[in-house]
């Protein structure tokens, strides 16, 4: 995750709770339901969504599938389509032969 700009947020847990989870493990099960949250309302991509829950890119996708979370591929729209259509072809490159 970027150190770039990070915000401290306060949670407050029941100790009852904290006492069967490390300090650790509660921010890292945070930021992964956070990640899962933003990536399954479509606020966030699959490889921002691990870049937030910490993990590499292959395990976000593991831990989707064992919740039983279908990966969103493609856009959902045929706006969404041309929009990323527009953004990908700003990076196409075509080298053509001289002659």
């Amino acid at each position: 995750m970027s150190k770039a700009e990070v915000v401290k947020v306060v949670v407050y847990i029941p100790k009852d709770v904290m006492k069967l989870l490390s300090t650790k493990d509660v921010s890292a099960r945070m930021r992964l339901s956070l990640a899962i949250d933003l990536y399954i309302s479509g606020k966030v991509s699959l490889g921002k969504a691990a870049e937030i829950a910490g993990i590499p890119y292959d395990d976000f996708i593991d831990e989707l599938r064992k919740r039983g979370i279908r990966l969103i591929v493609g856009p959902e729209s045929p706006e969404e389509a041309d929009k990323e259509l527009k953004e990908a072809k700003r990076f196409i490159v075509i080298d053509r032969p001289r002659q």
